[in-house]
């Protein structure tokens, strides 16, 4: 299988194009490409989750995302408005990794960037 730019999601031999980052999924490139973002945002929020990390994601129609780390209670960490869903995962990440770095989702982000 050809590897395209994002690491998941790969040409088969057959001419489908098939997500291999734990989701099920073949068809066309948009297709695989919508399964792959899907998969990563939930594991991304699982993850965020598992380690205590506040986090909100919000949408009201095209206004795009509102993304915000932390919570109103003990304040907001960082937030920022994203135009497309595949944004919201990696800047979480991102920032959560900034924010909280001894935490247990830091350590396994790093590890996997590694």
């Amino acid at each position: 299988m050809k590897k395209i730019p994002c690491d998941c999601v790969e040409r088969s031999s057959d001419g489908y194009w098939i997500c291999d980052c734990g989701c099920s999924n073949s068809g066309d490139y948009g297709h695989a490409m919508a399964w792959c973002a899907d998969a990563n945002a939930r594991g991304c929020f699982r993850d965020l989750y598992d380690s205590e990390i506040n986090f909100s994601v919000s949408c009201f129609w095209a206004g795009g995302f509102d993304v915000k780390l932390g919570d109103a209670m003990n304040g907001w960490q960082a937030q920022a408005t994203l135009s497309k869903w595949e944004e919201v995962s990696p800047w979480l990440t991102t920032h959560a990794v900034k924010h909280f770095p001894n935490s247990v989702f830091a350590q396994s982000a790093k590890k996997v960037s590694e």
